[in-house]
């Protein structure tokens, strides 16, 4: 009886475990095609007759979350109402015209369809108008501030063989707790950032110190088809830039294999982190696996040897694009295993006993993985309640002119969400447990 009783209890006990365990990383948007919310649907007619609007010329790529609350009075007492804001950016790559909006929020129209909000407003989308986006591609958040910190390329069509060089790099901070309203828009001179040959990809931006007291300082942009690392100090409204052909170029691995075809990802530099501590900045390209770590002393000072101060710290699982860090780890895509995996930075410091500047590229464990639905991980996010947001938008078969547009391969696009615990590299340090392992 005793026996029976303790097999029922430990399978009792390894249900309950199961259960508790998430099986697959929760979808909170997809899109089959990108639509908007339009003011009217004569409006959308109209954009679709001219062409500004072509459902099958965008993909959803960057992300950012806010996670906010507003205060208000009512009979019962005062409230504090909180909200998430998920921005995201379709990036005009393609083609000069058909996406009216490169930047949005997400929201849900009567019918309960994911679709896309102009932000702040449509007159921000204008193309042609410099003091508006253009292409904007990344973007960094404060969750301090509410601060959204956008980086528009100037450019459009950039990947046709016509690509329109409409404007100046532009550099733009919003306040999104202030209904939108423009902080910054600093344009890069041309000696920095080319007007004609820039692909400003990702952003990240830094405090200097953990505590985050002062706000930004800086913040940091890779430039993938000029291969560089742009620099924006905020105090003195300046910026420089760093190059290096070899760890920001591509290698031996710049062939990707996604369901057993080959693509040849010539990409360079792309997708960059900065660690808890802001001693350090990671980056790498998407032709590569490398993973290479410089100091941000070295990047707040224009004219330091940058090459002799960069280090190799080891290979990713596999070649992506963004990537984010927490105060734990480093989450990063790994393209060919249609999969997001973590870099355990604190184990290793443990186990090699090395400071950051010293330590090796080892633990890399799946956090998230399905051949079907996480084709091609785009950008990641992390909010300060432990939640990783990432995009995926099987951006290999759209570059190849492979993609499904009518649905019959269901979405293109989703946004996934779920708990890491593990909190943005921004967000105050508190305890907690390691990842969950999410298959599915």
């Amino acid at each position: 009886m005793t026996t029976l009783r303790r097999s029922f209890l430990s399978l009792w006990a390894l249900c309950l475990a199961i259960t508790l365990i998430p099986s697959h990383a929760e979808v909170i948007h997809e899109f089959v095609t990108i639509d908007y919310e339009w003011p009217n649907s004569t409006a959308r007619a109209q954009s679709l007759a001219n062409g500004d609007y072509a459902p099958k010329t965008g993909v959803v790529s960057g992300i950012q979350v806010y996670k906010g609350s507003y205060h208000y009075l009512s009979f019962f007492g005062e409230h504090d109402v909180p909200y998430t804001t998920i921005f995201v950016t379709v990036p005009r790559t393609q083609a000069v015209k058909g996406i009216p909006s490169g930047l949005n929020t997400v929201v849900k129209d009567a019918n309960g369809k994911s679709v896309l909000r102009p932000y702040p407003n449509w007159a921000a989308q204008k193309i042609g108008d410099c003091s508006a986006l253009q292409l904007p591609m990344s973007m960094a958040i404060d969750p301090n501030t509410g601060y959204l910190y956008v980086i528009d390329i100037g450019r459009v069509g950039i990947s046709s063989p016509n690509p329109a060089n409409l404007c100046p790099a532009k550099l733009v901070v919003y306040d999104t707790v202030g209904g939108g309203s423009t902080i910054l828009s600093y344009e890069f001179p041309d000696s920095v950032v080319s007007r004609t040959t820039n692909y400003l990809n990702d952003i990240v931006i830094d405090y200097v110190n953990p505590e985050g007291t002062g706000g930004v300082k800086y913040a940091y942009m890779t430039d993938t088809l000029t291969r560089s690392l742009v620099v924006y100090d905020f105090a003195h409204n300046k910026s420089w830039a760093y190059k290096d052909p070899v760890s920001m170029g591509t290698d031996d691995d710049v062939d990707i294999t996604i369901h057993g075809i080959r693509y040849r990802m010539d990409v360079g530099i792309n997708g960059i982190a900065m660690s808890p501590t802001f001693n350090y900045l990671y980056y790498s390209s998407v032709g590569s696996k490398k993973l290479y770590q410089v100091p941000t002393w070295v990047l707040r000072t224009p004219g330091n040897d940058f090459v002799s101060n960069t280090r190799l710290v080891g290979s990713k699982k596999s070649q992506g694009g963004g990537m984010v860090f927490g105060h734990k780890g480093l989450f990063f895509g790994a393209l060919e295993y249609d999969a997001v995996y973590r870099w355990d930075i604190e184990a290793d410091i443990k186990s090699q006993r090395v400071l950051e500047g010293e330590v090796v590229m080892k633990t890399q464990v799946p956090v998230a993985q399905n051949w079907q639905t996480m084709q091609w991980t785009d950008a990641l996010s992390l909010d300060n309640e432990s939640n990783l947001y990432f995009t995926t938008n099987r951006l290999q078969k759209f570059v190849t002119n492979k993609m499904d547009f009518d649905g019959g391969e269901g979405a293109n696009f989703r946004i996934f969400k779920y708990n890491v615990h593990d909190k943005s590299y921004l967000s105050p340090p508190s305890p907690f447990d390691g990842p969950e392992v999410v298959i599915g």
